[in-house]
């Protein structure tokens, strides 16, 4: 829109042009930078370099063919008087001495007429000797007494890199430091220690660009930003440095821009953007000081019969019944200048650890508290931030239901201690009256049954003896002395495993010596026995089958190995029970189905009866070893075993 000339008494703003006619003596129509030196001259950066006289009016093209970049000049500073400093838009800083006007460009050596090496210069400022130049990424220094240039590297600062795509503002803080308006937030860099410091809009920045930056008595900082503009107090508390300002607030511009920012000798600042001017005294502006009362304005609880409401005024406590399951707040904080800024934080003390972040929102709502004893709390800002720190607070009581006292706990954990001691009273009781129950049918067996099958053999091997008896009927009394004494034999194993005097390794070790004995009789064999001091139990079911395995083993080598030599190893490290059965026999073919000859399928069964594992080792001519291995732990477990038996052998139960 080129050069304008406002006159704020008549809110009238004009092109300003001398001729049109002749293009060295009118302003372009783009402009980045105007300087207004002592004299009263006003220096203008456009596609080039302009001067106009604002006592005559007057207005002049200067450089036209001095070496000024085609692309324009973005940035004019004067140092020393009469001295002007500009940032070429052709990445070039250049000098131009006004009187003589003479052109020198300069670089990192301060040869002159040589490129920079930087991609561009944002922004330019003068502090005492130093020519200050900003990039995107760097930050120079320029001696002007020495011509030494210095570059600085835009550093980490809390995570974040603080390079940017352009710096658009630099101002000389009063304290020395350098404050840098980039697209990336706000910076701030102390020369003296190296160091630098960022703010963007997680600190409350209201946009990430930073455009101009002017300073107020008081020390703050006026930044024209891309969402407005916003006074930065560094004074203020972490969090609270910004109080930003939109058009509610009567500012022109959402969005401002670079280097359109100036103090007015009577104090006023003036900053421009995409809509024009906004001016203001920044004295004058004043954040609302009155600290806002905060209320709970409205209580609502949701139960299965419904919604009701509560009154909070007068409330000292809300007390709920445990069917409560849901309940709200709400809350104002009383501050009228411009309620839909206000601000609020809420917590339920007991329940959440910090405080939540409500905004402009003014309820809350918790659904399926644990029943007891909470505090809510709520805080609220005014328009202009300043909060209420105390607020204002409700005791909040949930009454358990009769399941959730502690006398109910403590009587339920009487009765599930009582019902533990009646269990294990009750399982000691019937193994006292299973021992006895088993005690009583191995007497009976042993004393009625074996007795009797004792007699009978007797009698028919006396009446076979006689000489009157026919030979057919001779044999077949024989075959009933043998079948006789077979079950005599049966059943002492039966009363053997009934007995609960020998639910023990060292009855079944005993017992299994006696079964070799009788069996391998005209046999030579070795019988290894190593069992631990206190061996433990094993249950009815798990002896059996393990006899049962025993016995087969051996019947195998008696009837089919043809074996000169017996090994047999029982022994125990307390968790394990181990059985080893080697012969010098004739062997088998481990590879044939196991299932097949041998007594193997039986073998195999009562193995997994009791959860063992049965090893077959053997070749043709070259003997054979069985190897059974059960866990002692698992084998203590008499039930599971018989209920696997019964479950497998359906009515032939044991």
């Amino acid at each position: 829109g080129g050069l304008n000339h406002l006159d704020p008494s008549l809110h009238h703003a004009r092109r300003y042009c001398a001729d049109p006619s002749d293009p060295d003596r009118c302003a372009p129509d783009v402009i980045w930078d105007l300087h207004l030196d002592g004299a009263g001259v006003l220096w203008i950066a456009g596609a080039g370099l302009w001067r106009l006289d604002t006592t005559s009016g007057r207005i002049e093209r200067h450089c036209r063919t001095g070496g000024l970049p085609e692309e324009g000049l973005s940035f004019i500073v004067e140092a020393p008087v009469g001295t002007l400093w500009l940032a070429g838009c052709d990445r070039r800083l250049y000098r131009y001495a006004v009187e003589s006007r003479t052109l020198d460009g300069f670089d990192v050596s301060g040869e002159p007429s040589v490129e920079w090496v930087d991609p561009r210069i944002d922004s330019l400022l003068v502090r005492g000797h130093d020519l200050w130049l900003a990039s995107g990424d760097w930050l120079c220094r320029f001696d002007l007494a020495t011509g030494d240039f210095e570059r600085v590297a835009l550093e980490f600062a809390r995570g974040a890199y603080l390079g940017s795509q352009g710096t658009w503002a630099l101002h000389a803080g009063r304290d020395g430091s350098l404050w840098l308006g980039t697209s990336n937030g706000l910076l701030t860099y102390r020369p003296d220690r190296g160091e630098f410091a960022a703010w963007t809009t997680h600190d409350g920045l209201p946009g990430s660009a930073v455009y101009s930056i002017l300073e107020d008595d008081d020390g703050r900082l006026w930044l024209g930003t891309n969402q407005g503009l916003s006074c930065f107090d560094l004074r203020l508390p972490a969090g609270r440095n910004f109080r930003n300002y939109t058009t509610a607030d009567g500012i022109g511009n959402v969005e401002f821009n670079r280097h359109a920012a100036v103090e007015t000798t009577d104090g006023r600042f003036i900053f421009g953007g995409m809509d024009g001017l906004t001016v203001f005294e920044p004295s004058r502006i004043r954040d609302n000081p009155v600290v806002p009362p905060v209320r709970i304005t409205g209580i609502e609880v949701w139960n299965r019969d419904g919604t009701r409401g509560i009154t909070p005024y007068g409330l000292e406590r809300l007390v709920l019944s445990p069917h409560d399951s849901t309940f709200s707040f709400r809350f104002a904080a009383l501050s009228f200048a411009d309620p839909a800024r206000n601000r609020y934080a809420y917590r339920l003390e007991g329940f959440e650890e910090g405080w939540v972040d409500a905004g402009a929102r003014r309820t809350c709502q918790y659904t399926n508290i644990s029943p007891g004893s909470y505090l809510f709390q709520v805080r609220g800002s005014n328009n202009d931030g300043l909060w209420n720190e105390r607020g204002i607070s409700l005791p909040v009581i949930i009454r358990p239901a009769f399941w959730q006292t502690w006398w109910f706990r403590t009587l339920s954990v009487v009765a599930a201690a009582a019902m533990a001691l009646l269990a294990v009273g009750y399982r000691r009781a019937r193994r006292r009256e299973m021992q006895r129950l088993r005690l009583r049918i191995a007497d009976d067996l042993h004393d009625d049954l074996s007795s009797d099958l004792s007699g009978i053999a007797v009698v028919t091997d006396m009446v076979q003896r006689k000489d009157s008896i026919d030979p057919t009927d001779r044999r077949d009394l024989v075959e009933v002395r043998d079948a006789a004494l077979k079950m005599v034999d049966g059943v002492r194993d039966i009363v053997w495993y009934i007995d609960p005097e020998h639910d023990n390794l060292e009855s079944l070790a005993f017992r299994m010596r006696h079964v070799a004995e009788v069996l391998l009789r005209g046999i030579r064999y070795r019988f290894d026995v190593s069992l631990p001091a206190r061996s433990g139990t094993l249950s009815m079911a798990v002896r059996r089958s393990l006899l049962m395995v025993f016995k087969e083993s051996l019947h195998n080598v008696v009837r089919h190995a043809d074996a000169q030599n017996v090994q047999i190893e029982l022994s125990s490290d307390g968790s394990r029970l181990r059985l080893r059965i080697a012969d010098d026999g004739a062997g088998f073919d481990a590879e044939a189905d196991p299932h097949e000859g041998h007594g193997l399928r039986s073998m195999q069964r009562r193995a997994a009866e009791i959860d063992a594992r049965l090893d077959l080792d053997s070749e043709p001519a070259g003997g054979a070893t069985v190897t059974m291995t059960l866990d002692m732990a698992s084998s203590r477990d008499s039930g599971s075993v018989l209920k696997r038996i019964r479950l497998q052998e359906g009515k032939r139960e044991v």
